[in-house]
Parts: structure tokens; sequence; C-alpha cells
């Protein structure tokens, strides 16, 4: 009896958990389009291919609440917001946020594609800039930097050591 009671408490703190989880990631809806709209794109967090319910248990767990950005829905938004009249342009305001470089790419091309052959626009605002950060302002038409902000650029670069006659030696 006892073994049964500590069995049938563990399915139901487990069936808790996951139902806090699933909920943590549930979102307020959209607020309503009116004409003359900017479409803003808060860029602070983890910016991730897939959300999926296991994010929100590691939040859970965890005690943090981290900020995170579903790739595919960021898209999506920036698609429908080109193809609607209401909206004039977008604002981008960049954060602290980790992704890879595929994932920027792809959020700079469909920038890109927002402001190529429409009159919208694309300001980009940021306490600070990073090199990806920077990356993906580079697309728009305003770049605003916080006056006390820093901005990191780096660049790429790579070279590949050769010393004559090393193999000689060998």
């Amino acid at each position: 009896v006892v073994v049964g009671s500590f069995v049938f408490l563990g399915i139901i703190f487990t069936m808790l958990v996951f139902l806090a989880g699933t909920l943590s990631e549930f979102r307020p809806y959209p607020k309503k389009v009116v004409e003359h709209s900017v479409l803003k794109i808060n860029l602070s967090g983890e910016i991730v291919e897939r959300l999926t319910p296991i994010r929100g248990l590691e939040s859970f767990f965890l005690g943090e609440k981290r900020e995170i950005i579903d790739l595919f829905e960021l898209l999506e938004s920036i698609r429908l917001a080109k193809s609607d009249t209401r909206i004039d342009g977008i604002y981008l305001k960049i954060g602290d946020f980790r992704s890879g470089w595929s994932v920027l790419d792809s959020i700079r091309k469909e920038l890109a594609a927002f402001k190529e052959g429409s009159n919208k626009f694309i300001v980009v605002f940021a306490e600070s800039f990073s090199q990806p950060g920077y990356y993906l302002a580079s697309v728009g038409q305003e770049i605003y930097l916080y006056p006390q902000g820093d901005f990191e650029l780096q660049g790429h670069g790579i070279s590949v050591g050769f010393f004559k006659n090393t193999l000689e030696k060998l």
C-alpha cells in the first residue's frame, strides 16, 4: 500500500511538471494591427530552430526564465509584415542573443527580402553591438547605438602556417 502511494504521488508530480513546462510555452495573444504599425522585434535570448516543451522544463528545473525565440515564427512574422499593408516597417532591437551564424544568415536574408521591393523601413537599435548583432543590423536603413554603448567588431579570418623545409627535416 505504501509503495503504491509513492508510485501514485510520483505519477501526479510528473504530470504536474509536464503541465507546468507546457504552460510556460504559451504566449499572450498578439495585439491588433492598425494602420501605420511597426513590427517590433526584440532579439534578446536564445534563438532556436524548434521550440519543444523540454525547453520549458529546463527553465523550470534550473530556476531560470530564459527568453527563447522560435526562428520559424520570427521568419514568418517578417514575411507576413512584408505583405501586410498596415505595417510600415520593422523596429529591430538587438539585445544579448545567442544563435549560430546559419540562423543569423536566415534572419538577415528575410530582413533583406522585407526591405527589397517595398517602401518599408528597418530601424535598428542596440545598447551595444557584437559582431553577430552588427551583422543583422547592417540590413537596416538606420542604425542607432546607445551613447555609452560599445561596438565590438573583430572580423573573420583564417591563416595556415607554412614553414619552408619543415617536412624535409623530419
